[in-house]
């Protein structure tokens, strides 16, 4: 999860230009703390062509930049606003856009995918594909992959906190009392050793 220390409506992205693909495309840079889910949808619509600011921009406001990603979400959706649910779809999207210069929460799924949540909507009514790292190589790690299959990081760690809360209700109360105490006798004993 990404997050900055601070968003503010008046805070400058720079816009510098870059050769893609044989042709000058303005994008916008991070100013001081990020945000790279915002910058991340901008550019990849400006590379693409379908957002469009000016190279004789210096630079441009969160505000300004949050508002031309709201017109490309309707513009984008036009024909489909009369389906209820993509409109219900949109209004949240235009809702939650702000939340982006704040970061982005995903729940990575280990085969590629992510969980869905009412932030990637914004990515799916953008036709904007989001990627994420975190892949388990089925070739040289098989057990892993298995192991892993198509679940999520959230149900993964789901799985070890069960895991690790049946181990100590196996142990029982004394045995856990036991291992504390222990423990906590053998720190001191070595503390009283380095003295």
């Amino acid at each position: 999860v990404e997050r900055m220390a601070s968003v503010d409506s008046n805070d400058l992205f720079p816009v510098r230009t870059i050769n893609f693909l044989g042709r000058d495309v303005p994008t916008l840079g991070q100013n001081e703390f990020g945000p790279c889910a915002l910058l991340g949808v901008v550019n990849a619509l400006l590379l693409r062509g379908t957002l469009k600011i000016s190279s004789d921009h210096g630079a441009l406001t969160l505000q300004d930049v949050l508002a031309r990603l709201a017109d490309r979400l309707i513009e984008a959706n036009q024909a489909a606003q009369d389906n209820p649910d993509v409109r219900a779809a949109l209004d949240g999207a235009v809702t939650r856009l702000p939340t982006l210069a704040e970061g982005l929460d995903v729940n990575v799924k280990f085969n590629g995918g992510f969980e869905f949540t009412s932030d990637l909507a914004i990515f799916d009514l953008l036709d904007v594909r989001l990627v994420h790292g975190w892949r388990v190589d089925g070739e040289n790690d098989a057990a892993t992959a298995e192991a892993l299959g198509s679940r999520s990081y959230n149900e993964c760690i789901q799985e070890v906190v069960q895991l690790r809360t049946n181990e100590l209700e196996v142990r029982g109360p004394e045995q856990n009392m036991s291992f504390n105490c222990t423990w906590s006798r053998r720190r001191r004993r070595r503390g009283r050793q380095r003295v």
